[in-house]
C-alpha cells in the first residue's frame, strides 16, 4: 500500500503525541517523587530526544498536506521514514509494560519472568493505535527497580537513539537542501534507483535500512556544499 505524506504527518503526530504523554508521566513523577533515579532521568531524556525530530519532520511536511509546497519526499523516501516512525512506536509501545515489571515483587520471580521474556518481542502496533494509562504507569514508577529491566531498557534505549539520527538526517536534507540548485524529491529519487528497494521493503527495523541512511548522510554534505 502507498504511503501519502498525509498518512505520514498523522504518523509522525501520532508517535510524537505519544512520547509527549510518556514523557510527561516521568516529568511528573521527578517532581512530586523525593528521590529521582537514573531511569527517570534517562527516560525523560530519550523521550525529549525522540518528540524533537518526530515534531521537525512532521513539520517540514506540512506544508505540502495544506496545499502550500511541493512534494519533498518521493514514494521510497515516505516508505523510509514511515519505517522509522513505527520502529519508534514498536519502542514507545514497550515502555508502560517494562516499568510495570519492574516493579514486580520479589515472590512473583516467576511470574516476572515470564512477563519479562515476553517483552523480548517487539509490540507491534502503528503510531495512531498507541495507548497509554497514565495513571498507572505513574503509580508503577513509585515502585521501580530498573535493575531488574536493564536490559530492556537499554535495548529501546539504543533503538530509539537510531531512529532519533535518522529521522535527524532526513530533516536535515529537507532543509539544507537549497530549492534553487536541487530538489529532494530527485535526491532521493536517484539515490532510491542505485540503492534498490529491497531495504525499505523489510521488517520496521531502521537497521536493515542503513545503505539508505549512508546515503541520506552523503546527501546532507552536498546539500552543505552546494550552499557554500
Amino acid at each position: 500500500m502507498d504511503i501519502t505524506t498525509g498518512d505520514l504527518v498523522a504518523s509522525l503526530t501520532s508517535a510524537a503525541a505519544f512520547a509527549e504523554k510518556l514523557s510527561d508521566v516521568f516529568n511528573n513523577h521527578a517532581l512530586i517523587s523525593s528521590f529521582e533515579s537514573n531511569g527517570v532521568r534517562d527516560h525523560v531524556n530519550v523521550l525529549s530526544t525522540t518528540i524533537t525530530p518526530l515534531k521537525q519532520v512532521c513539520c517540514l511536511l506540512e506544508d505540502e498536506v495544506r496545499g502550500n509546497g511541493k512534494p519533498l519526499l518521493s514514494a521510497e523516501g515516505l516508505q523510509y521514514v514511515s519505517v522509522l516512525v513505527k520502529e519508534c512506536a514498536a519502542k514507545l509501545a514497550k515502555i508502560a509494560p517494562v516499568v510495570a515489571v519492574a516493579r514486580t515483587g520479589l515472590r512473583e520471580d516467576k511470574k516476572w519472568k515470564i512477563t519479562s521474556k515476553k517483552l523480548k518481542t517487539d509490540i507491534v502496533v502503528s503510531p495512531a493505535e498507541l495507548t497509554l494509562d497514565e495513571t498507572k504507569l505513574l503509580n508503577d514508577l513509585d515502585f521501580t527497580d530498573w535493575r531488574r529491566v536493564s536490559g530492556h531498557t537499554r535495548n529501546y534505549f539504543q533503538r530509539l537513539g537510531e531512529v532519533q539520527v535518522r529521522l535527524l538526517l532526513v530533516q536535515q536534507v529537507i532543509a539544507l537542501t537549497p530549492p534553487e540548485k536541487w530538489t529532494l524529491r530527485r535526491l532521493l529519487t536517484n539515490m532510491n534507483s542505485s540503492l534498490g528497494h529491497q531495504d525499505l521493503r523489510e521488517s520496521g527495523n531502521p537497521v536493515i535500512a542503513d545503505r539508505f541512511s549512508v546515503a541520506l548522510r552523503s546527501v546532507v554534505l552536498t546539500a552543505q556544499a552546494a550552499m557554500s
